[in-house]
């Protein structure tokens, strides 16, 4: 039995007298009092573990700082309904329970639970691959949530977090496939990384005005999420955020968002259009990779660096206009664009290795003057027929820039009047069809 003594030696002061009084909200049954004989007025099973740590309907508290935190369960008596008590009194004293700690039912068979309208804080991994999960009652005083909290609920279908809550952890609602809708969130300022990945069954979401980050992972692969309502405020998409949302057909990219990271929006296959705000200098890697539907992007004069793999594989995607502030464009950045029919490459470009290879579509491609060698850059472009070469020194070629199987016996190249012969002398192992002048 749990000595009375040894509790009330750990308790500095009466939670009744706490100026931060919880209204139970009807939940008046969370009570209990523990009697000096060891039963309670509730009829909950109670036994000791040390004095200072107890069960109470198979579920483990810890008296710490004149309060209560839950630490665990019993494997193998723990209900698939269990009662958690929000105040437990001993001696006259009632101890409010605070905090659910870390894996606390981490695995737990559980069904239905209604946590202690007490409660401010749920740790890391506290209900973590709770597979039989259906509700959770969550109290309108809770504040955190944390990492991997409710990971793999995958029959978790709808939760109602309070406008008290202000931080979501990382992984908190991952893979909790069922889960399709989430309310009273309001508050937040803090979403975790990864925080919704792969919540198939989610299809809206509204971002707090207070979140000013869409943090890595966010939402990836989100198969069914179709809209996002992103307020003026957020200054950054995070890495892969959106990455694989196949359904998500269209989405505004707040001006105040200075920050795209790699994959933020690749593999969003019905995104049909996007405009970049004017804050944004990089376009980073893989950035629309894999958006097969994108037809249409506005790129604003900010931009300056078009990264790595950037539009790779926009199917769709039938030209775009390249802002003349834009200095650099990543390797394969358009290739696979089998619809890319026209494109413009800025004078202040000085590479062009390897952008435009597999656009099937596309028929004429200026090269400014300030690049010096193309490497792979035409490769299996079979409908090009015309390349303008802006430079007056000829640009290396490599050997197989527009691939082996089709030569250049069809393309006709435009050089300046000035520099005429020399670009026949450099590329006449090329055997393109004609090389002319620029009128």
């Amino acid at each position: 039995m749990l000595s009375l003594v040894a509790i009330t030696s750990l308790i500095t002061t009466s939670c009744d007298d706490d100026p931060d009084k919880v209204e139970t909200n009807g939940l008046d049954n969370l009570k209990t009092e523990i009697k000096s004989d060891g039963t309670t007025t509730s009829g909950a099973i109670f036994s000791d573990i040390d004095g200072t740590t107890f069960w109470l309907d198979y579920v483990k508290y810890k008296i710490v700082d004149s309060h209560l935190e839950i630490i665990g369960y019993d494997e193998i008596e723990l209900p698939k309904e269990p009662k958690l008590y929000a105040e437990v009194k001993l001696n006259g004293v009632t101890l409010k329970t605070r905090k659910m700690l870390n894996k606390a039912f981490q695995n737990a068979k559980i069904e239905n639970i209604i946590i202690p309208y007490t409660v401010t804080e749920i740790n890391n991994k506290c209900f973590n691959n709770c597979k039989s999960l259906k509700s959770i009652l969550l109290p309108d005083v809770l504040e955190t949530i944390g990492d991997s909290c409710f990971y793999k609920c995958q029959v978790l279908s709808s939760i109602i977090l309070h406008n008290s809550v202000i931080s979501i952890g990382e992984y908190c609602f991952a893979w909790c496939d069922s889960l399709s809708t989430i309310t009273n969130y309001d508050n937040v300022t803090t979403i975790g990384k990864y925080c919704f990945v792969q919540c198939n069954s989610l299809t809206s979401f509204t971002i707090p005005k207070g979140v000013k980050s869409i943090s890595d992972g966010c939402f990836a692969y989100c198969s069914s999420l179709t809209s996002v309502d992103i307020p003026e405020g957020i200054t950054s998409f995070g890495e892969s955020c959106f990455v694989g949302c196949k359904k998500l057909e269209s989405i505004s990219i707040p001006k105040s968002v200075v920050t795209l990271k790699d994959r933020c929006l690749a593999a969003c296959e019905a995104l049909s259009s996007i405009t970049i705000p004017k804050g944004i200098q990089y376009i980073p890697d893989n950035c629309f990779y894999g958006c097969f539907s994108l037809t249409s992007i506005s790129i604003p004069e900010s931009v300056r660096w078009i990264g790595n793999y950037s539009f790779f594989r926009c199917l769709s995607l039938t030209n775009i206009n390249i802002p003349s502030s834009v200095t650099s464009i990543g390797e394969h950045c358009f290739q696979y664009c089998k619809s890319l029919t026209s494109i413009n490459i800025p004078d202040e470009v000085k590479s062009v290795k390897t952008c435009f290879q597999n656009c099937t579509s596309l028929p004429i491609i200026t090269i400014p003057s300030k690049v010096s060698s193309i490497w792979r850059c035409f490769y299996e472009c079979t409908s090009l027929k015309s390349i303008i070469f802006k430079s007056l020194t000829p640009p290396t070629l490599d050997a197989d820039f527009k691939g082996s199987d089709y030569g250049y016996g069809e393309i006709t190249v435009y050089v300046p009047k000035e520099s005429l012969n020399e670009y026949k002398e450099s590329y006449k192992k090329y055997g393109f069809k004609e090389i002319l002048p620029i009128e």
